[in-house]
């Protein structure tokens, strides 16, 4: 079993044969035959101790290279996994925070089907929730021209930097619908809830699949003199 102390700097290697630094030390005392060494420890000793930890740590930028293969165990590649994942750490995260975080990214099942991603929502805020749209009430189908006329370039819907709509072939079964559950007197979702929703949705839906986050339905038709309403108002302001 490794030794502590010198020979077993950290991360300390307990349990099994000696660590990699007591190996070489042991190896050096020996290649000066039996009695060449001095007394362990001792000042004649101290060179050979400090060339041992020298050598394990030159014999170890292998391994350290091997693993950062594995998000878990990952230290100068984390910042290349956080960018192949799109994460952007908070400038306050620890080196560990960080790995917990690219960890459960790598690992991660994206499942767009709609227990799924019922799950994962409600898992980032219970407040929030995968709404499905009754058949009797969605869009199947919007009749319009995707496109202009060829003659006329950059004039389709009345604009002149583009010649096409941004909505062909719109249907409500191509859009996810969450609603958020608003608590007191909350006016809209928590910005971090917001940013949760907006990378969990973009990363696990398809990408002709859109989504949009609602606190209810319908509106005031008639708001009376509390000025809800945006079709009956009572009072004119000028």
């Amino acid at each position: 079993m490794p030794s502590l102390g010198w020979p077993n700097p950290a991360p300390l290697e307990l349990g099994g044969d000696p660590s990699f630094a007591e190996a070489i030390w042991k190896a050096l005392r020996d290649a000066l035959g039996k009695g060449g060494a001095g007394p362990e420890d001792s000042i004649e000793d101290l060179w050979r101790q400090a060339k041992a930890m020298a050598l394990a740590a030159a014999g170890s930028t292998l391994q350290r290279a091997a693993v950062q293969a594995l998000p878990h165990l990952a230290t100068d590649h984390i910042p290349v996994y956080e960018e192949l994942l799109g994460i952007i750490p908070p400038p306050e995260a620890s080196e560990e925070d960080r790995r917990r975080v690219i960890t459960a990214r790598w690992v991660d099942h994206l499942e767009a089907d709609g227990p799924s991603l019922r799950e994962a929502v409600q898992g980032l805020d219970p407040s929030a929730d995968v709404e499905t749209l009754s058949y009797d009430l969605s869009t199947t189908v919007h009749f319009g021209k995707a496109f202009g006329d060829r003659n006329f370039p950059n004039t389709y819907a009345g604009t002149t930097n583009r010649n096409g709509t941004h909505w062909p072939a719109y249907s409500t079964d191509l859009k996810v619908r969450v609603k958020y559950t608003l608590a007191g007197n909350a006016s809209r979702p928590p910005s971090v809830v917001l940013e949760g929703l907006k990378a969990l949705l973009n990363e696990r839906l398809p990408a002709w699949v859109d989504w949009y986050v609602t606190t209810g339905s319908g509106f005031y038709c008639d708001g009376g003199a509390d000025g809800r309403s945006l079709l009956n108002r009572r009072t004119l302001r000028l």
